[in-house]
């Protein structure tokens, strides 16, 4: 089964996630530690049985989406927009980690 993981480029990326969704416990401090943990994620699922993909995400790309769809500032909407961006083309063609 393909998962879709979505995933921060850059510690700049990550400060303005942190300002549109503040206050989170998916946001630790850094990007530093929330790269760690979303790597420990991603060889969880893999050892699951799951098939990865890491779609990357930017803040403007987050932030229309939002607008668009109605949805909230929270990690539950930047998982949905991996979802939809994973199946619906090709979310980052080097992103796929087996």
């Amino acid at each position: 089964m393909d998962l879709f993981k979505a995933w921060i480029s850059s510690a700049a990326n990550y400060e303005q996630f942190r300002r549109l969704i503040p206050d989170h416990t998916d946001f630790p401090d850094t990007y530093d530690e929330w790269l760690r943990l979303a790597n420990e994620q991603v060889t969880h699922m893999i050892k699951q049985g799951y098939v990865v993909t890491k779609v990357t995400i930017d803040p403007a790309e987050f932030t229309q989406y939002c607008h668009r769809t109605g949805s909230d500032y929270d990690p539950f909407s930047l998982d949905d927009l991996a979802n939809f961006k994973g199946s619906t083309g090709n979310p980052n063609p080097s992103g796929r980690v087996i």
